[in-house]
């Protein structure tokens, strides 16, 4: 994200998360103020990672919010001029959609605000039935609702309509609105340990090496770095 103003604050919701992590630590080395909300602020287990960052003394605030309290994201938007939305509820489609919305509120009452950044899923891009990996997907592209929802893919169902929910809000509000849309994040070694015990990616020692040094065949292009 490019700023006029050097060391602009932003906001990172969900920070203690994998991808947030990332952004925040990112974010913080670029020399930005970072406001990093989560659920409970006094979990100095799940945040430790995140004081350890460097400048993270210095730059970084973290504080509570909840995405299903509409204005509860009010205060750590406030003289934001960029918003990463990272945050997702262990509840499914429902919250999502709303989770977003209250976020995006609260952005609407911040007059600093130059953009937000959304977080998704190739899962709101790749599931349809004419889905071809050898075409390109683009802005254009939207797995098909009836197909999550015959197959009940719910967590794909709830980054769709969170997502189409978002560019609405928007569109209709004025406001700045840009989304990444990922397979598979390994950017960084703040919560490798927790990637590689994921039930997911369950691998030996040897393997667990070549993944984080970029060797293993399978990860090749996501080297950490």
């Amino acid at each position: 994200m490019a700023m006029d103003q050097i060391n602009g604050k932003v906001c990172v919701t969900g920070a203690s998360g994998y991808l947030a992590s990332w952004l925040v630590k990112r974010l913080l080395l670029a020399g930005y103020h970072v406001t990093g909300t989560v659920r409970d602020p006094g979990n100095e287990r799940k945040l430790a990672h995140l004081w350890r960052l460097e400048g993270a003394k210095e730059r970084l605030q973290i504080v509570r919010a909840n995405l299903m309290d509409e204005g509860s994201f009010d205060d750590a938007i406030n003289g934001c001029q960029g918003v990463f939305h990272t945050a997702s509820p262990a509840e499914i489609i429902e919250p999502a959609v709303n989770g977003t919305l209250n976020v995006l509120r609260s952005c609407q009452k911040n007059p600093s605000l130059r953009r937000v950044v959304l977080t998704s899923s190739s899962s709101t891009v790749r599931i349809r039935y004419d889905f071809d990996s050898k075409i390109p997907l683009d802005e254009s592209s939207w797995s098909s609702v009836d197909l999550c929802e015959s197959l009940q893919i719910w967590y794909a169902l709830s980054k769709i309509l969170a997502e189409k929910a978002a560019w609405e809000f928007c569109g209709h509000n004025g406001i700045d609105l840009i989304h990444s849309t990922s397979f598979l994040d390994i950017l960084d070694l703040c919560h490798l340990d927790l990637f590689l015990m994921d039930p997911m990616f369950l691998a030996s020692t040897s393997e667990k090496e070549e993944i984080s040094n970029g060797t293993e065949v399978g990860y090749r292009s996501h080297r950490l770095m």
